[in-house]
């Protein structure tokens, strides 16, 4: 028997200890209900925990902010309606301006409440806002090429149908093969307007391209102007260059004349007073110095060349303008008519010019020699035959601008512009050329064609005139992320687009000259609109989904997490249930082996 060491009393103190300890962990369990209160419990299980629990949380906020930018797409879209009714309303002011029966007062009119409308639009889209952030940012420029869609438009619906009808009934000619128009930035504004590149097969042009410098048309309201470089006049005469290259060869006929036809058609009586006014009709029709191309003299038996200084293109189109008037003057209509018949058979100009006037001319030179005859003026013995008939028998400065079949030529209506807007819309080619419209190209590079005989558009590029509609060049607008998720970068992005005036393409849309474009600028307008709410649409659709999703992963996460880090009360309880049973064993055997060293006093007695 020992004294000194009473190893029974140690036994039941670490036992005592370790049911006290034990009891202790499944208390802190049982009041926590974590089966993790520390990482002593579980190291591992800790970090994943607390991995879930960022998810977890990030989660949660990302639904909030989800659900945030449904309600701020909801507003964009509330405002997008309101924007939507007004361009419905300003379509009806539209339509009805349009009508023939209402005045040009009655159109200013009915234009005061479509420019208010405008304003409007302008209001909604600079004051719409989510809390303090505006949504709808300004884009630069509008999400249409207005050029284009005005020009195209207006081929589309009248100029080019109109163009063909006008050539007909003067030259008798109609269009043949394929005509496809280019736009492209050509030398800015001023210079070249607009021109005709044929291609020819077997002496006959098949395919032509004609090209549109959008640098002279830079607004709708350069494209819709009346002046003598307005786009439908320059069409005209580009329209009556390509016709002519479909029916013959235009480079074996004299420059004078196929400019002169062109203008004739289109009618030149403005180019004339103002070349007039400048260097003189005098000098015009005959300069009196030899060499060169400085007037209408010079250029007998001149083929087509590209003129340069002023005279050089006084002579070619003011010169050519009069001597076509004096031709028709001469010959009419029909003549006019049977100069082209023969030139379509394949005869040379001479031969089609000796026939049609009924050997007035056996030839070009006959016909110069006619129009340069002087010494029939009583007062100046210099003036030769043509200026005496553009004195006598042309006026200049009259409202009718000079065109073949209008009062001044033809004895027919006084035409201040020969394009009337009058055209049938006819775009299949039963009456001259079928149309195609070169897209998606580079428009400051007029290399957009090969170099053969077809004038192809490289990897295509093209559609029927009939077919365009106008396309719209991104949304515009700030673009939003909303952050949808508990990582960084777990975003879902969209814009909120653009809205004003300008950027709807609808800034110089009116209703007293043009109701018509009008129209179909709305009709766009409201294409873009339409888009864009599309978009906002699937975009609330998208964040529905993603908060589906989010609670989905939230729900299981949170599972995830509770198998992990959550105390089974079950066990726990069997657990503390063990530990105090334990306890109060340890404590009362401790008890009792503390007393036991007392035994070895009955030795000693």
């Amino acid at each position: 028997m020992k004294i000194a060491t009473n190893t029974t009393a140690l036994y039941g103190q670490r036992s005592l200890s370790k049911a006290t300890a034990g009891l202790n962990s499944a208390m802190e369990k049982l009041s926590s209900g974590l089966r993790i209160n520390s990482a002593k419990d579980d190291a591992a299980g800790l970090q994943i925990s607390n991995r879930l629990t960022s998810q977890i949380n990030g989660m949660s906020v990302a639904t909030r902010n989800a659900n945030d930018g449904i309600s701020m797409l909801q507003v964009a879209e509330g405002a997008q309606q309101e924007i939507t009714n007004t361009l419905q309303r300003m379509r009806d002011l539209a339509v009805q301006a349009a009508n023939a029966t209402y005045s040009e007062t009655d159109r200013k009119a009915i234009n005061e409440e479509f420019i208010e409308l405008k304003r409007e639009i302008n209001r909604i889209s600079d004051a719409t806002s989510f809390g303090s952030k505006k949504l709808f940012q300004k884009a630069s420029g509008s999400l249409v090429d207005t050029v284009e869609r005005d020009m195209v438009k207006a081929l589309q619906r009248t100029w080019l149908s109109e163009s063909e009808d006008i050539i007909q009934d003067q030259l008798g000619l109609m269009g043949r093969g394929t005509l496809k128009i280019d736009l492209e930035y050509v030398d800015g504004d001023g210079g070249t307007a607009a021109y005709v590149k044929p291609a020819y097969s077997g002496g006959q042009a098949v395919q032509m391209v004609m090209v549109i410098d959008k640098g002279d048309f830079a607004t709708s309201a350069d494209i819709h102007d009346d002046s003598s470089l307005a786009l439908n006049e320059t069409l005209l005469h580009e329209m009556v260059h390509a016709t002519m290259a479909s029916n013959f060869q235009l480079t074996n006929l004299p420059i004078w004349f196929l400019e002169g036809t062109a203008e004739a058609i289109r009618g030149a009586d403005s180019r004339v007073a103002q070349d007039s006014a400048g260097l003189g009709l005098k000098n015009i029709i005959d300069d009196g110095a030899a060499g060169g191309n400085n007037s209408l003299k010079d250029l007998q038996g001149v083929m087509p060349f590209s003129p340069g200084t002023a005279a050089e293109v006084a002579a070619v189109y003011s010169g050519g303008y009069l001597a076509m008037r004096y031709m028709y003057q001469e010959i009419g209509q029909n003549g006019l008519q049977s100069l082209m018949s023969e030139l379509t058979t394949g005869q040379s100009f001479d031969a089609s010019l000796n026939t049609a006037s009924g050997a007035i001319w056996s030839n070009e030179a006959d016909f110069f020699t006619d129009m340069m005859t002087t010494g029939e003026d009583p007062l100046d013995a210099t003036k030769t035959r043509l200026q005496i008939f553009v004195e006598n028998k042309m006026d200049l400065t009259n409202l009718d601008n000079g065109a073949l079949g209008g009062k001044d030529a033809s004895d027919g209506e006084v035409r201040e512009n020969t394009m009337q807007g009058t055209g049938s819309g006819r775009l299949d080619g039963s009456k001259g050329f079928q149309e195609f419209l070169v897209l998606d190209d580079n428009d400051n590079s007029r290399s957009d064609f090969d170099t053969g005989a077809t004038y192809d558009k490289p990897g295509g590029g093209q559609i029927r005139l009939q077919d365009y509609e106008t396309q719209v060049h991104g949304a515009g607008g700030e673009y939003i992320n909303l952050q949808v998720g508990a990582r960084s970068q777990q975003v879902i992005g969209f814009t909120l687009g653009s809205f004003s005036t300008e950027n709807l393409g609808l800034e110089y849309t009116e209703l007293v000259d043009q109701p018509q474009f009008a129209i179909f600028a709305i009709d766009d307008a409201l294409t873009i609109v339409d888009k864009q709410r599309a978009l906002m649409g699937a975009s609330m659709n998208r964040l529905d989904k993603t908060i589906n999703n989010l609670n989905n992963i939230i729900e299981n996460a949170s599972a995830s997490r509770s198998r992990i880090r959550d105390t089974d009360f079950a066990i726990q309880t069997a657990e503390l249930t063990k530990m105090q049973i334990t306890q109060q064993a340890a404590t009362t055997l401790l008890a009792q082996a503390n007393q036991l060293p007392q035994i070895a006093l009955a030795l000693l007695q």
